[in-house]
């Protein structure tokens, strides 16, 4: 028997499986929003949303001047040496230029982190967001670099209201003031037709809503 396939869209909502009775009911949804049919709601009628979005460690290496051979600078767990012909690995190559010195710094960076300059300053940033970046070291045996600190720092992890309350059934547009919409209490719906807020994930929901009887599938 042939598998069909379906396109998840806000207009097919449901489940193909859907099973379990689907109970509506009315709902204040709160103002200042736009929304579409399939917008994951709270209780308090909000679009779910991050509570706290997460933020990205960082740091800065600001250089005086070129660096010597030999000098070092330590990124996480790893050492780069500053060399002045044939870098390999675990090495830098100096630069004509101090530009040039950077960019060749920034291509030798680990993976947890990523590099940007602005002139004589070098921003490193943790390539994922969270309080765990703090955690990335940072060191230097060279007097040209001057260091933000010890290691990283500004890393937040990320809180998101999981809590749904229900599915909006319809559109809704409150950018004048709160209005009463449509939604489902309970069913099964599909998730590429469920939205929320930029910052928080559908797949962040799931646990919550299945306690109130909504199956995201």
């Amino acid at each position: 028997m042939k598998q069909e396939t379906y396109t998840f869209t806000p207009d097919n909502l449901f489940a193909a499986s859907q099973m379990m009775p689907v109970v509506s009911d009315k709902l204040t949804i709160a103002a200042s929003q736009d929304l579409k049919r399939g917008a994951l709601l709270s209780e308090a009628g909000a679009l779910l949303a991050a509570t706290t979005p997460g933020v990205k460690a960082s740091g800065t290496a600001t250089f005086s001047s070129n660096p010597s051979a030999n000098d070092t600078i330590t990124v996480d767990e790893t050492t780069l040496k500053f060399v002045s012909a044939d870098a390999g690995d675990g090495e830098v190559l100096i630069g004509s230029t101090l530009a040039d010195t950077l960019d060749n710094l920034i291509e030798a960076l680990p993976e947890s982190v990523t590099g940007a300059k602005a002139s004589s300053v070098l921003t490193i940033t943790a390539a994922e967001e969270g309080t765990a970046g703090n955690s990335i070291a940072l060191g230097k045996s060279s007097t040209a670099i001057t260091l933000s600190g010890a290691a990283l720092s500004g890393g937040v992890t990320r809180v998101v209201n999981t809590t749904v309350y229900a599915v909006l059934a319809e559109d809704i547009d409150t950018t004048g003031g709160a209005k009463d919409a449509a939604v489902y209490l309970t069913g099964e719906f599909n998730a590429d037709a469920l939205s929320t807020n930029s910052d928080c994930d559908v797949s962040d929901c799931k646990s919550s809503a299945r306690k109130v009887g909504i199956f995201i599938k």
